[in-house]
Order: structure tokens, then sequence, then C-alpha cells
């Protein structure tokens, strides 16, 4: 379900996405006065859906300010994301260069995806019990990751807008 107000759109329900071809139709590519994307899958699914593939056919135009992604069970994130980069024509592509906040609730599927978070200033983590304990400040097994964030905030319940 789309839901768009001023420059945030919401999409709601992404479960009931068929495929990445499904998620295409969506064109947010195309719809470049959106500014903040919120992506949500409803809570109570198991691992081993198509989240990744209907991520991926989500993918936005390059002007993005936020994202935030709830419910999310996929394994990976798809490429656009991890290198916060879409491929353009020719050879070079353009950059997510307004892409400062990232927000996530429930579930960061990698190691590589926290390194590859290099574009960012401020990162949002909620209902994540196994990144809260490891990107402890200081002394998570995995805080050297995130740690040039200068902005992290690692909730152990769902986050909310700040």
């Amino acid at each position: 379900m789309l839901k768009p107000t001023k420059r945030e759109l919401r999409i709601n329900h992404l479960e009931e996405v068929r495929d990445k071809e499904e998620a295409k139709k969506s064109n947010l590519q195309r719809k470049t006065k959106i500014r903040t994307l919120q992506f949500e899958w409803s809570d109570g699914r198991e691992v081993g859906c198509n989240d990744v593939e209907v991520l991926e056919g989500l993918e936005p135009h390059p002007n993005m300010e936020g994202i935030r992604i709830e419910n999310y069970l996929g394994e990976k994130f798809p490429p656009w994301l991890l290198m916060m980069k879409i491929p353009s024509d020719g050879d070079s592509s353009r950059v997510f260069d307004n892409l400062v906040e990232l927000m996530l609730r429930t579930y960061l599927p990698t190691a590589t995806a926290m390194r590859l978070l290099s574009k960012l200033t401020r990162l949002r983590i909620g209902g994540c019990p196994f990144l809260r304990e490891n990107c402890t400040k200081g002394s998570g097994s995995e805080w050297s990751k995130i740690s040039h964030l200068p902005d992290i905030v690692i909730q152990e319940t769902g986050l909310r807008r700040v």
C-alpha cells in the first residue's frame, strides 16, 4: 500500500508483493520529489521469504535523504542499498549523495552490510538484540564497523522517529 505525504512515502505490507518485477512497478526511480522512504513488512513472518528480491525492485532515485526499513528478513541487502549507488547507463554510477539517515528495525543481515554503510551520518537500529549486544560502543565485536558514524542509536525495542 502506497501512502504519500509531502516528500515522504511509506510502503506497507511488502510481504504481499510477489517478486522483484512487481516491486519495480512502484517506479520509485522516477518519483524524484520523494526524499524519505519507509519500507515495511509485517511482523511475525518466517525467514526465507522474498524480501531481498522485493527490496531490490524498490530501488529509489539517488537523491534520497532517508530510508527506513522495518521487519526486513532478507539475508542480504540489494546492491543499490549496500553500495549506496544506483547503476546508470555506461560505466559510471550515481551515488546517494544526500542519504544521511538509515533506520533499520528488527534485523541487519550481515556484518558486511554494516561495513558498507560508510556514506551515512545517522544510523538507527531497533529491535535487533544481536546488534544491540555486538554494537555496544567501545566493546562490542561489531562496533568498529559502525564507529565512524557520528550519530548511532541502537534500541532494544522498535524505533520511534527522532
